[in-house]
């Protein structure tokens, strides 16, 4: 039995295995919450951005999603927020979205965001 299928194999309910490439792993939830213009690394490993919400809504905020280590990864995915913010509720987005190296995420504005990674 292969290190994968042994991996698979023991996985629980409780506890699922994700695939990242050809590499199952555990997932193991983090939620992180960032509130300013930053660059965080979320993550590191091979992982899933499993949902992003954003809690407070900054006119023309942009948060940039990236699969690396630094802001020199691949590009995931990039939100761009109004430039006029009226009667907007805080939203949350399923996404999914693996990742071989890592998280990291760049956020302008002092948008209030919130992330849980697998």
């Amino acid at each position: 039995m292969s290190n994968n299928q042994a991996l698979a194999a023991s996985a629980t309910p409780n506890r699922p295995v994700h695939k990242v490439g050809s590499t199952l792993y555990f997932a193991d939830p983090q939620v992180v919450n960032i509130t300013t213009a930053a660059t965080t690394l979320v993550r590191t490993g091979p992982c899933v951005l499993a949902s992003l919400s954003v809690n407070t809504l900054v006119a023309s905020a942009t948060i940039k999603v990236y699969d690396g280590l630094t802001a020199a990864g691949t590009l995931l995915g990039t939100f761009t927020l109004p430039s006029t913010i009226t009667g907007v509720n805080p939203f949350s987005l399923d996404l999914g979205w693996p990742a071989d190296v890592g998280i990291t995420v760049v956020t302008s504005g002092a948008t209030d965001i919130t992330l849980m990674v697998e």
